[in-house]
């Protein structure tokens, strides 16, 4: 099964969608991936960075379209990434609207990172996964940079071409639609996923633009990702202390709740609120210190069993494929054939 970075991906449930609409079994998928039951319906769903490339793949096979990603981005409806879009639209300018998008993409995931480069004659907005030359896949990263693109010409209310395009995925078989839409040079196997459009655009006025409502928004979006911020940072503190207490066994809520200064229940309601709950993270951290402890030939199953405060290896057996979809064993010995 595919695995990598965990990522809180929108473009999932869009090829969720895709796959259902081809009249495949979607419930198979989700069993498979091992997402929530309503995945489709969500507005994004966390997920390895490796089965957001699997189930974009498994769309486009589905609905025999290998240009599925362009074709999502030109039919996506208003708001599909909602406040973070709205701001934008409502901005004074393009470069405004570039300035609060970098400002704000945290608010989609904290593990895709973008930037925007001026150059000489235009700027460039680029996508990548640091340590991943794949960024978020062919569909994806198609969908992402055609819908810059789209957004572009419908926020400035010009038929805009950029002026270069670079993807981090390897060229297709066939690139006319890309060619079509694009209207300039393409180029592949570039590690990022980069649209370069003309300088002069950067200080021209939105038709969407809206001061008033763009203050609100604005606003709005400061206090979200101030709030996610800390939320990241009690996650964080709770994984931390899980690790610590695994050395000494299966940790308790009790006793990580007293390390961090707060009780029981407190910190129960807490995670709540963060959509998780106690043995979810255990179960998390187990699984990050799983993967990392397979690649030490140094360790047995039974040292690594141990290590994670299973005290049997059968159930770390079980927890790991539930986890992978593999034993420990096989995943161990794929994984020095791939090296």
């Amino acid at each position: 099964m595919a695995d990598g970075p965990i990522l809180r991906s929108q473009m999932v449930p869009a090829f969720l969608k895709v796959i259902r609409m081809a009249g495949a079994d979607l419930s198979e998928v989700i069993a498979k991936y091992k997402l929530p039951d309503d995945a489709a319906e969500r507005r994004e769903v966390d997920v390895p960075l490796g089965v957001l490339y699997s189930i974009s793949e498994l769309a486009a096979e589905h609905a025999k379209d290998p240009d599925l990603g362009l074709h999502l981005a030109t039919r996506l409806p208003h708001g599909s990434y909602g406040i973070l879009e709205y701001v934008g639209r409502s901005s004074a300018t393009v470069r405004q609207a570039g300035e609060r998008f970098l400002r704000y993409s945290r608010l989609l995931n904290d593990l895709v990172q973008f930037r925007f480069e001026p150059m000489q004659d235009s700027f460039a907005l680029i996508q990548r996964v640091e340590g991943h030359p794949q960024c978020v896949g062919r569909h994806a990263g198609e969908m992402f940079i055609a819908l810059v693109v789209r957004y572009m010409r419908e926020i400035t209310g010009t038929d805009v071409s950029p002026v270069r395009v670079a993807f981090a995925h390897g060229k297709p078989a066939d690139t006319s639609e890309l060619e079509a839409y694009f209207r300039a040079p393409l180029s592949f196997g570039a590690g990022e996923n980069r649209v370069e459009l003309p300088l002069d655009m950067l200080d021209r006025p939105l038709v969407s633009r809206d001061p008033a409502l763009f203050l609100v928004l604005d606003e709005q979006a400061q206090k979200l990702l101030a709030e996610q911020a800390g939320r990241t940072d009690e996650i964080a503190k709770v994984r931390a202390e899980v690790r610590k207490q695994l050395e000494d066994g299966q940790p308790q809520l009790g006793a990580v709740a007293k390390a961090l200064g707060t009780s029981a229940r407190t910190l129960q309601r807490r995670l709540e609120a963060n959509d998780t709950s106690f043995q979810q993270v255990v179960d998390s951290v187990r699984e990050e210190l799983a993967r990392l402890h397979i690649a030490n030939a140094k360790l047995s199953l039974g040292d690594i069993a141990y290590l994670l405060g299973f005290s049997e290896i059968s159930a770390f057996t079980r927890a790991f494929k539930r986890w992978t979809g593999e034993t420990p064993s096989r995943w161990r010995d794929r994984s020095n054939r791939m090296a």
